[in-house]
């Protein structure tokens, strides 16, 4: 995530806590409560079967295509050139555009 979709979320985030103050809603009592606490738990167990799937799913099905791609397209030799580029002090991108 870039810095301005970062500092978007955080601005939303702040917003939304605004808003809920200005209706009154006691956000630390939600949490605290027995019904949130169960909610909380509900989503955290949502996340973590999402992960395993994404995991699973990684490893069943993307992992391999993902490899002979990045293999095909010879970005490691790409890498090596660009961290060699960086070591030398050589700049890959001029700064003046030229």
């Amino acid at each position: 995530m870039n810095q301005r979709g970062f500092i978007k979320w955080i601005i939303v985030v702040v917003v939304g806590i605004f808003i809920l103050t200005l209706l009154r809603v006691d956000i630390r009592g939600i949490v605290n409560s027995d019904i949130g606490q169960s909610n909380f738990n509900y989503l955290w167990e949502l996340i973590n079967g999402a992960w395993d799937w994404l995991v699973w799913f990684w490893g069943a099905y993307l992992r391999e295509p993902f490899w002979l791609i990045v293999n095909a397209l010879q970005l490691p030799r790409l890498w090596e050139v660009f961290k060699d580029s960086i070591a030398r002090g050589i700049p890959t991108i001029s700064a003046t555009g030229n």
